[in-house]
């Protein structure tokens, strides 16, 4: 999650954050049948979802802390992940 922000996440950053190999890492992810990529997309939808809902974050706010460069990236992926853009999600989710 930390690294994120940073907006490039790569397996290297992260098999040297968990003091690993790269291979091990690669290996241990296909035996839960993902992809590193999936987990990163899985991850930054959760963190979105949260976010979203429990937080009063901006919109900016949220795009650095998901590693996105621009909102209209971070729109886009919340239209693909929730089917409506991140502002409608936000709003449905806070009249729940």
């Amino acid at each position: 999650n930390t690294q994120l922000k940073n907006g490039h996440i790569s397996i290297a950053t992260v098999s040297s954050a968990l003091d690993i190999s790269e291979r091990k890492l690669q290996r241990v992810i296909s035996a839960e049948g993902t992809t590193f990529r999936q987990i990163i997309e899985e991850t930054r939808k959760s963190l979105a979802q949260h976010y979203l809902h429990d937080t009063q974050l901006s919109m900016k706010e949220i795009c650095y802390l998901l590693g996105f460069s621009e909102t209209s990236a971070f729109s886009r992926a919340a239209k693909a992940w929730f089917g409506m853009p991140p502002r409608v999600y936000r709003e449905q989710a806070n009249r729940r």
